[in-house]
């Protein structure tokens, strides 16, 4: 499968497009309402689903119902406008995101409850990304959950 990626530079949002191709073990995205973040998260994971192989994404917010219309819905948003539907699996039930070419998946949950995070199993492979919505509602207790099952490297 080839999927051409070459109009990259303009759809991505300048200011962020250098990080499209980073991959250090922590980035993050700072600005004001507005400026982009969220949009550039989804498409750099709806990039790095489709074009590297093993990728195994966690999608989080502070309650787990806040990933439908926020997280979830930006990566259907960016997957949908880039014509790539065809490309992923998509379940609204529990929320995940599949590339069928690659098995790379993508995880909705809440930190809520951070003993529901133990549980967090991948069919390819190990959790490799974590993209932390609103990072400012995390605690202490869900980050000592959420760092040790990041096991896996973001190739």
């Amino acid at each position: 499968m080839r999927i051409d990626f070459s109009r990259l530079p303009e759809v991505i949002n300048p200011t962020f497009y250098p990080m499209l191709f980073d991959h250090r073990r922590f980035n993050v995205l700072y600005g004001g309402a507005g400026s982009g973040k969220s949009v550039f998260a989804a498409q750099r994971y709806v990039f790095r689903m489709v074009a590297e192989k093993g990728h195994n994404v966690l999608g989080v917010r502070k309650v787990d119902k806040a990933n439908r219309d926020s997280t979830f819905a930006q990566m259907v948003q960016t997957i949908n406008a880039w014509g790539l539907r065809d490309v992923f699996q998509i379940s609204v039930s529990p929320m995940s995101i599949t590339c069928k070419h690659n098995g790379n998946q993508m995880l909705f949950r809440g930190l809520d409850d951070p003993e529901k995070l133990k549980s967090i199993t991948f069919a390819n492979g190990p959790l490799t990304d974590i993209w932390i919505e609103e990072a400012s509602e995390t605690t202490p207790t869900a980050d000592h959950q959420l760092r040790p099952r990041l096991r896996g490297h973001a190739a």
